[in-house]
């Protein structure tokens, strides 16, 4: 079985750059400013700090699935919305 391809927002302390990094287990995809270090954290090359980036998961998908559901509950409410309108 393949490996999942983890996509995530890495976001530099010091400067507030960010950028999407792709990771295949634990390898992550070479990106010009943004480096995995031998201690397996992820590091941007701006000098502005020493901490690494903060990783946070997209979820473009699922946000969108999520909006999908909110107009339709809006167009044609369900039973759920009717009763808590008090109808």
């Amino acid at each position: 079985m393949p490996e999942k391809v983890r996509e995530l927002v890495a976001i530099c302390p010091g400067c507030l750059t960010w950028e999407t990094v792709w990771f295949m287990g634990d390898v992550m995809e070479p990106k010009r400013r943004f480096a995995r270090k031998p201690d397996g954290k992820v590091y941007h090359d701006c000098k502005m700090t020493d901490k690494p980036c903060r990783l946070y998961p997209r979820f473009v998908g699922e946000r969108n699935e999520v909006r999908a559901a909110a107009v339709r509950d809006l167009l044609q409410p369900s039973e759920t919305v009717y009763r808590r309108a008090g109808h």
